[in-house]
């Protein structure tokens, strides 16, 4: 049935640091002292005479992702040996997709997270994709079907071509000079860059000029990824909305008010991620702070001004508050 199976992996957040940091070690070192350096300064603000020293406490962050990375390796392996010998086994990295040429008679087994599974196929044709979820505790896997261990007990019927498929609308935007582009999930066209992108739309036989932050297109499948984090945004913001007093429902507030408003774009609840943080008030006595969790590309940028931005990787913590100061415009 098939002449080849080509697995397709992606780096874990671990290997993703290692290649930051160049060891393990001094990844390691990175975060830990990240978390206690924010953490003692936090406690000497409050005056906490609380243990900040605990190994515990410090090292828990970096030991889940250890064991996130020795779980897929797990996964990996397993369905790499359950692959009888006398097939032909390709292993790549996602990045290698766009230039990679699937055959027409390739089985196409995908381990990691549901985007993966999105990034794959839109490079495919008709050949198949055996999904498998290789941490289930931390993913979703709505588009994972298989576990490792399903997908290793399915392998040989599903070589000899026994096995259901679940078809999967695509998205396609057509270039007037001919270019084409396919989205599994979602289509987004706006800007790079955190500005206005302005356009003119054209639908159902009206047309307007419009300036946006950029027009999402989704997908069947995509609508339980970005689709549903941003009808999850929207409605999370306006019943935070809904519940301001009278004096604070317009929205517009005074330049020197002593409060800010933070807002989620979009947020996407999984098994490791809510969305009951959505919208609140940021005042001198509840400030908000957030934990990086990128590996890597996570900045603070302001008004615009991307070129001038904080890195905002792993292991670092940024606390939004009003600043002390207050600008002053001249106006007459």
């Amino acid at each position: 049935m098939f002449d080849k199976v080509v697995i397709v992996t992606r780096e874990t957040q671990l290997e993703q640091l290692v290649r930051q940091f160049s060891t393990k070690g001094q990844a390691k070192f990175y975060i830990e002292q990240s978390q206690r350096s924010f953490r003692e300064k936090a406690q000497r603000e409050r005056g906490s005479v609380a243990d900040t020293q605990s190994p515990a406490a410090v090292s828990l962050p970096f030991r889940s992702i250890e064991e996130a990375d020795t779980l897929y390796k797990q996964s990996l392996r397993y369905v790499q040996g359950v692959i009888p010998p006398e097939i032909k086994v390709q292993h790549i990295d996602w990045t290698f997709l766009p230039n990679f040429l699937f055959g027409e008679h390739d089985l196409v087994v995908a381990i990691g997270q549901d985007g993966l599974v999105v990034n794959i196929a839109k490079y495919l044709t008709d050949q198949p994709i055996v999904a498998v979820n290789p941490d289930p505790s931390r993913f979703d896997g709505v588009l994972l079907p298989f576990t490792a261990h399903t997908a290793g007990t399915r392998m040989r019927d599903i070589l000899r071509g026994e096995f259901n498929t679940a078809p999967i609308s695509i998205a396609q935007a057509s270039l007037d000079d001919g270019q084409v582009l396919f989205g599994v999930n979602d289509i987004f066209i706006g800007p790079r860059s955190h500005i206005s992108f302005r356009c003119s739309i054209e639908f159902r036989g009206e047309e307007e000029q419009q300036s946006s932050s950029g027009i999402i297109v989704s997908t069947g499948c995509g609508s339980t990824g970005w689709f549903k984090s941003i009808i999850e945004g929207a409605r999370r913001i306006s019943s935070g909305y809904d519940e301001l007093g009278p004096a604070e429902k317009s929205s517009r507030f005074s330049w020197d008010s002593d409060y800010l408003y933070f807002t989620v774009r979009e947020p996407f609840g999984s098994r490791v991620s809510g969305t009951g943080i959505t919208f609140g008030k940021i005042t001198g006595d509840d400030p908000l702070t957030i934990t990086s969790h990128m590996a890597d590309r996570g900045v603070i940028f302001s008004d615009g001004m991307e070129q001038d931005f904080l890195e905002f990787n792993s292991g670092r913590i940024a606390t939004i508050s009003l600043a002390e100061r207050k600008a002053r415009l001249v106006t007459g």
